[in-house]
């Protein structure tokens, strides 16, 4: 009677193993995605693609009046949406843009002749990404926290449901203490810094 108790009980975990997996599949290969492309970030930025821009616009009518309020529209004529980190004058007819990461633009206002690099934004890529580093609202936090339970949950029951050599009480503890240890001796290496 105990083995068929303990039947039913593997029986009903595994189900639950299997369809909360299936649930968490889309979530599971986006967040290893990203992962994977924000550990790599200063390799090559999956948030926005950079182009090298030379471009002519409409000179400014009165340059040396042209100030920190003209520098939206400027920066629309050639499509950066990117908020900017800093505006340098090295000259009356000339405005340099500078950008997160060390790009910058530089506008001489007299000819309407743009150069530098300019940000495009990655859709895809870059809406996934701030969805991994949850900028997308208390609503995805929560979300977010029932993915982490279902990984949890998936884990645990993925550890129970094999039995005799394969599971738990066989091979399986020591993949599991190795599984343990990494992190263990992760944070051992970052406290010790």
């Amino acid at each position: 009677m105990g083995e068929r108790q303990g039947g039913g009980w593997r029986h009903l975990l595994r189900s639950l193993h299997r369809d909360v997996g299936y649930l968490c599949v889309g979530l599971t290969v986006a967040y290893a995605l990203t992962g994977v492309l924000l550990n790599h970030i200063h390799d090559w930025n999956s948030n926005y693609r950079v182009e090298s821009v030379a471009r002519a616009v409409a000179p400014f009518p009165d340059p040396p009046s042209f100030g920190d309020g003209d520098v939206p529209g400027l920066l629309g004529m050639i499509g950066e949406k990117e908020t900017p980190t800093g505006i340098f004058r090295p000259d009356p007819g000339t405005v340099q843009i500078f950008f997160q990461g060390g790009r910058r633009i530089t506008a001489d206002l007299r000819t309407g002749r743009l150069e530098g690099e300019v940000a495009r934004r990655r859709p895809v890529l870059g809406a996934l990404n701030a969805l991994h580093l949850n900028r997308a609202g208390r609503a995805w936090t929560i979300f977010s926290d029932l993915y982490a339970a279902a990984l949890a949950f998936l884990a645990v029951t993925g550890a129970l449901v094999l039995q005799g050599r394969e599971g738990l009480a066989g091979r399986g503890w020591r993949l599991a203490i190795l599984g343990v240890a990494v992190p263990v001796l992760l944070i051992l290496v970052v406290l010790s810094r």
